[in-house]
């Protein structure tokens, strides 16, 4: 211990300073002052931990929060995916396929030797396929009106679904009745998903799973899977039918069709 007036050394249980007589506490002044700082330090050092405990708490809840994001998207709560296959897809006109080889637009090669005759409706019809695969839409357009007066079907269903896709449902549906009237599937079809959703034709659910059969006995998958929708759901004056539902779902073998008929397989014994 120093004394802290004449700084002698003096031993700690003497308790005064034998060179100048002052009297000393048990404490010396650095054991006081390293006393006073922790003392001092103390209240600061717990508002430390507290805030450090606090901010790894609110770390621990974000992560758990961001974990359980996105573990529901990686696998949604069941309810989500059974409300999510609940209902079928909604009907969708389509355009009928196209020629798998159509020859070169006329304007493009400039020989004249390559456009269609006059009267060749298949011709006419290519030639429209052609135009639209280059993007030349009022080409395409004119090629198809022209082949249509021909009565060539594909073009037909074409001038539909294009006039469809321009929001005019009603010369829409008078070119697919043209081509259902000259049994074109795909017109069938299409004029079934009108009726389905009241575009263009008066709302008939009726009217819409008759063209369907129609069209599915010439074999349109689209028109299969929409008709199996009506036989699940019971609409459409069909009875509800599962197990005439899942033969359907399984003749389409659409990626729409394979979805309802893993939603509605285990229901049918």
């Amino acid at each position: 211990m120093i004394c802290n007036k004449c700084g002698a050394i003096v031993e700690k249980n003497i308790g005064f300073c034998p060179s100048c007589g002052t009297e000393l506490s048990a404490a010396g002044p650095s054991e006081s002052a390293a006393r006073s700082v922790s003392e001092g330090a103390g209240p600061l050092i717990s508002a430390a931990r507290r805030s450090h405990t606090r901010r790894i708490a609110g770390c621990a809840v974000l992560f758990s929060i961001v974990c359980l994001a996105a573990s529901w998207i990686v696998a949604p709560p069941d309810h989500a995916v059974a409300s999510s296959a609940a209902a079928p897809a909604n009907a969708l006109v389509r355009r009928s396929p196209m020629p798998e080889t159509p020859p070169p637009n006329v304007e493009q090669t400039g020989n004249a030797s390559l456009a269609p005759a006059p009267g060749d409706a298949d011709s006419l019809d290519t030639l429209g396929a052609r135009q639209l695969a280059y993007h030349d839409r009022a080409g395409a357009l004119e090629s198809f009106r022209k082949a249509s007066r021909l009565q060539n079907t594909h073009s037909m269903v074409m001038l539909g679904a294009m006039s469809s896709e321009d929001g005019n449902y009603s010369d829409a549906a008078e070119m697919f009745r043209e081509a259902a009237d000259l049994d074109n599937p795909r017109g069938m079809y299409n004029l079934g998903v009108l009726y389905e959703t009241g575009k263009g034709v008066a709302y008939s659910l009726e009217n819409a799973a008759h063209w369907y059969g129609l069209a599915e006995k010439l074999g349109d998958t689209d028109a299969t899977y929409r008709l199996g929708t009506m036989y699940e759901q019971g609409a459409g004056g069909m009875p509800r039918d599962l197990q005439k539902a899942r033969d359907l779902y399984q003749r389409a073998g659409t990626p729409d069709a394979t979805k309802r008929l893993a939603v509605i397989s285990p229901q049918v014994p």
